[in-house]
């Protein structure tokens, strides 16, 4: 099942990205994950290295199905040891598939707009006016890029290994204004505020549905 185009004006909907595999599980408790994010409802997913994708599917969603149900989960985390495919679930997300006393099935998995219910978030980590280090959350399609705002041009920020985008030598800027573009390539434009700061910032605007549905009708525009 894959995001399928229709015709009009709108935002266009990221190409599909789907897959099959195996399903194990483990004990995220919401310490630390590669993608430094909380795990909200306890259902969220580690996601295999081949797939990892430099952090860039953390935060994104996925529907897993197995051979007792599906779930929808959140990419909080990598799983090194786990094969192209395969995903490391939290036990509420594996318990919705399978018996846990199976420990490993099979599963198949493509990923999904996420349910969000207010604007992006983010979160800046040891920042100053001279270096930007920025964590994007909460967001419906996964975050392809971000870049911050220096005169009247923005400058593209590189994403690191623990899901925030970075950028150093910032031209002494003490009110940080950044553009995030989605998966969708549709892009938000927000003021931060003081990039020293810390705590979790609420954005202006969210990532809107994609033009288009999913096959088996879970959602439309």
């Amino acid at each position: 099942m894959v995001l399928s185009p229709l015709a009009g004006a709108g935002t266009s909907c990221p190409a599909p990205f789907n897959d099959s595999g195996s399903a194990t599980f483990y004990d995220a408790t919401g310490g630390f994950n590669a993608c430094t994010l909380d795990i909200g409802n306890g259902l969220v997913a580690a996601i295999n290295d081949a797939q990892w994708d430099g952090s860039a599917r953390c935060g994104e969603c996925l529907r897993v199905t197995g051979p007792e149900g599906t779930v929808l989960v959140r990419v909080t985390d990598r799983c090194v040891g786990c094969a192209e495919g395969d995903l490391d679930l939290s036990e509420p997300a594996f318990d919705a598939i399978a018996d846990p006393v199976q420990g490993i099935v099979p599963i198949s998995w493509e990923r999904v707009e996420c349910p969000v219910s207010g604007p992006v978030a983010y979160r800046f980590q040891g920042s100053n006016s001279f270096f930007y280090k920025i964590q994007v959350r909460d967001h419906r399609y996964g975050v392809a890029s971000m870049a911050y705002r220096s005169g009247g041009s923005f400058v593209p920020m590189n994403r690191v290994s623990d899901n925030h985008f970075q950028a150093s030598g910032v031209p002494n800027l003490s009110v940080a204004v950044v553009r995030i573009t989605a998966t969708t390539g549709e892009s938000l434009i927000d003021t931060l505020g003081d990039p020293s700061q810390t705590g979790v910032i609420a954005g202006a605007a969210q990532f809107a549905p994609c033009d288009g549905v999913f096959v088996d009708g879970f959602e439309s525009s």
